[in-house]
This record gives structure tokens, C-alpha cells and sequence, in this order.
């Protein structure tokens, strides 16, 4: 596969190079590209997220259906986290701390505290808990 390297100076003064396959200088200018990398950070940031914390290379199984059940269960999990995470995550905004760093859920763990009870959540006699 051919690629391209670009380097672009980051506004922190770093120098950052990435490999692309558009490789047309006219087409695809260099400057250009900056803007791009930018817009694109949060689908960067999400697929590491999701490689990452979901754990999408520990299938439970070896077919191509299983693999394709592991992948959308775990998209699943990751929108319900979210969702339920996001009152809990308003009210740590809204206390407004004056701390160095700002207040947030960490979303790894309520991701995996959600896993643990997904099925308490779905299936459980709680009303408060019922999903579906």
C-alpha cells in the first residue's frame, strides 16, 4: 500500500506525522490536514475507547457471528453507560469546584460496574432499573 507521510507542526509547537493514503499533493494539500486531524480526534479517541475499554480483541467465541455479537453487546453497554452515567456527570459540572482538575465519572469503571449488572438491569424485578 502506498502512503503518504505529512508533517504538521500541532499548535503546542509539537511536531506531528501521519501516514495517509490520499496521496495527491494538489488534491489533498498538506495545510489542509491540521483541520482535518482536528475534526477527526473524537472518532480517534472513541475507536481507542472502544478497542481499549470494551475490550474488543477478548472475544467470546472464534466465528464471525460471535465476534459480530461481542462488538454491537459492547456498543450497547457503551451507550448505556453513557446515558446512565451523564446525571451523575451534570451534577459534578454543576458543583463547580475550584480544583486544579475538573470533577468527572470515570467512565472505565461504570462501564464495568454496568457489565456486572446488565442483566439485573434487563431482567430484574427493580422498576428503577428496568432498561427496556
Amino acid at each position: 500500500m502506498a502512503v503518504r507521510l505529512v508533517s504538521l507542526r500541532l499548535p503546542s509547537g509539537e511536531w506531528e506525522v501521519l501516514a495517509t493514503s490520499l496521496l495527491e499533493e494538489g488534491d489533498y494539500p498538506t495545510e489542509e490536514f491540521l483541520a482535518v486531524y482536528h475534526r477527526r480526534w473524537g472518532h480517534e479517541t472513541f475507536h481507542l475507547m472502544r478497542k481499549g475499554r470494551l475490550e474488543l480483541e477478548n472475544f467470546s467465541g472464534q466465528t464471525e457471528e460471535a465476534v459480530a455479537q461481542d462488538v454491537q453487546a459492547a456498543l450497547l453497554l457503551a451507550n448505556w453507560e453513557s446515558v446512565l452515567s451523564e446525571p451523575t456527570q451534570a451534577a459534578l459540572t454543576q458543583q463547580g469546584r475550584p480544583e486544579a482538575q475538573a470533577r468527572q465519572v470515570n467512565r472505565a469503571n461504570s462501564y464495568h460496574a454496568l457489565k456486572d449488572q446488565v442483566l439485573d438491569l434487563l431482567y430484574g424485578d427493580r422498576p428503577e432499573w428496568r432498561l427496556i
